[in-house]
């Protein structure tokens, strides 16, 4: 299981004031290896609920975050699980409480 902790960077604008896209940035800090253990059991979980567990059987797994400016604890984490042709279904926004994953924003479907 990877893990990847990305940095955002900072607030661009149009001419007109419009927000742009902000930039990702990899880091060298770390996911550590028994918080990234329980995301991904949350994950599978909540992919088991969802009728989703068994189309991602053998597929990689990346556990990632874009919050590495904030500390572990105020996080939002994702578990992202590729398949060999680059397409990925994921569980977005996990919040942890004490270290223990308790809530997620929904689930996501793409491709690299």
């Amino acid at each position: 299981m990877k893990t990847v902790v990305m940095l955002q960077g900072p607030p661009r604008h149009d001419m007109c004031g419009q927000s742009l896209p902000r930039n990702l940035t990899v880091t060298d800090r770390v996911i550590s290896p028994g918080l990234a253990t329980r995301i991904h059991r949350y994950a599978l979980a909540r992919l088991d609920q969802a009728g989703f567990l068994s189309s991602v059987e053998g597929w990689e797994v990346e556990i990632y975050t874009i919050d590495g400016d904030d500390q572990p604890t105020d996080r939002a984490y994702c578990a992202r699980f590729r398949n060999v042709a680059g397409g990925y279904l994921e569980v977005i926004g996990i919040l942890t409480s004490r270290g223990w994953p308790t809530l997620d924003h929904g689930l996501s479907i793409g491709e690299d």
